[in-house]
């Protein structure tokens, strides 16, 4: 009812603005750090009920992990209360908590892993993972559970708390005691000698050490406190309490200054080219995504066409006077350039997109970035390995306005730079990588410098057409059984 009254708002208030109704229904909003749109370390927001934005720490570089938790000074700042931990507080790059109802949303929107970062003054870093993480609605305390550990060089001190509730100084407080009796918490042995927190109560006019329910204000934290003290690890707490800043003592960690919890979808989405993210996201934007290809587990960004059906763009060029792909063989191979200007991708990372399935090449040339378009397909792309120079195979072209010189010309070549051609010297006469023909060089080059004549041509138009108008270059992929 809530979500609907919020929509009900947006709606009405973007009809006082404008006059009219306008949604933002078919634009695409971002759920976890996992989303191939967020494409490096930083600051986002994301979306995990879809609606309300939530400002989190994402780190790509780790695999897309979204903070829940930080933690990097000792104080004081985590004893807040319960509003606050419901909805959230403080900055992510600093000490910050996201809020438990963010937190549910999250898990709520797909199973989760959970990831626990901890150093120490000497900078050493720990880490431990676990297979899944749950926490339960608010009404029953937002019960933890967690799974398994998984892998880390930590123990496991954390899954011992599972089915616990969470706590803070003004929440789930112990039972009133004895006006008359010592309210000072203190730690006594309970069943199998293990510890808990006491308070003292009078039974029979005999004062006696009684069990409850942790204390958050006495932790300075709020936290899932168990009852027994053997699981008592907690991040937020205050350095001076017995709990904060222990982790298992028989690790080398015996304690820490910093603290960090991620969470990562269990079924991580890894793309491996722009048509999976626009097939499986449904995202229709154009723009910077990240992929995984077949030999990395680093994710590798690259511009996705999506309006045009999810087209990984693989080579760019927006100024054909300026000697830009005048480069050696391995800035060819491992990529240079602005992805959103003059851009290679790279050798490599265009062989193993080939190789992860077949793929379709689109050539665009035009005079500008809006009109004069022209193009061609090529329903069969392929790069061999650097082994075999890079040498490419394409299928004559199905559809376009081009002429086919590339595989009437190039079909079958190996890539020439300016210092990997012993045999043509093409590359260093026209400042440019390609696969060149040793016969003639070329029939089209879109990475030379010298356009004269033999370039591109629409269709039926004189052979010489002087296409040194054509200043917008690109070259796009796609999975050819679509």
């Amino acid at each position: 009812m809530k979500s609907i009254f919020l929509i009900y708002i947006i709606l009405y208030s973007s009809y006082i603005v404008t006059g009219e109704i306008q949604t933002t229904f078919d634009k695409y909003y971002p759920t976890s750090c996992q989303d191939p749109s967020i494409i490096e370390d930083g600051e986002y927001q994301i979306y995990p009920d879809g609606l309300v934005p939530v400002t989190v720490y994402c780190e790509v570089t780790k695999g897309g992990w979204t903070t829940i938790f930080n933690k990097v000074t000792k104080c004081d700042f985590f004893n807040q209360s319960w509003t606050d931990y419901l909805y959230g507080f403080g900055s992510p790059v600093s000490n910050y908590w996201a809020g438990l109802v963010n937190m549910r949303n999250l898990v709520l929107t797909e199973p989760m892993t959970l990831r626990i970062e901890l150093s120490n003054s000497a900078e050493d870093e720990f880490f431990i993972e676990y297979e899944s993480f749950y926490i339960g609605p608010e009404e029953n305390g937002f019960v933890l559970h967690v799974g398994n550990r998984t892998r880390g060089n930590l123990v496991d001190s954390f899954s011992p708390m599972s089915r616990a509730k969470f706590y803070t100084f003004d929440k789930f407080k112990p039972p009133v005691v004895n006006s008359n009796s010592s309210n000072i918490p203190r730690f006594g042995p309970i069943n199998n000698n293990k510890l808990a927190l006491m308070h003292r109560v009078t039974v029979n006019e005999t004062v006696i050490d009684t069990p409850y329910e942790i204390k958050a204000s006495y932790f300075r934290g709020a936290w899932w406190y168990t009852l027994e003290g053997d699981s008592s690890v907690c991040l937020t707490c205050n350095p001076k309490t017995p709990f904060e800043g222990n982790w298992q003592q028989h690790t080398n960690l015996l304690s820490f200054s910093q603290a960090k919890m991620m969470l990562r979808p269990r079924n991580e989405f890894r793309p491996s080219n722009c048509y999976d993210i626009y097939k499986q996201g449904g995202i229709k934007q154009d723009g910077i995504y990240n992929i995984y290809l077949s030999d990395s587990s680093k994710p590798t960004r690259v511009y996705c066409e999506m309006q045009k059906g999810g087209w990984t763009r693989i080579f760019n060029r927006i100024d054909r006077l300026t000697p830009t792909y005048d480069r050696l063989w391995s800035e060819y191979k491992d990529g240079f350039g602005e992805i959103e200007e003059n851009h290679w991708l790279g050798l490599r990372a265009i062989q193993a997109l080939t190789y992860q399935e077949l793929m379709t090449l689109r050539i665009e040339v035009a005079s500008d970035t809006k009109r004069d378009s022209e193009f061609i397909e090529h329903p069969a792309f392929l790069v061999y390995s650097e082994s075999q120079m890079f040498k490419m195979v394409v299928n004559a072209s199905n559809r376009g306005t081009l002429q086919d010189w590339m595989f009437n010309n190039h079909n079958g070549m190996i890539f020439y730079t300016k210092d990997v051609d012993s045999i043509t010297n093409c590359a260093t006469d026209n400042l440019g990588g390609w696969w060149f023909n040793p016969s003639n060089c070329y029939r089209v080059c879109l990475t030379c410098a010298k356009l004269t004549l033999g370039q591109y041509s629409a269709i039926g138009s004189d052979p010489s057409y002087p296409t040194s108008r054509k200043n917008f270059m690109k070259m796009l992929i796609r999975p050819t059984h679509i």
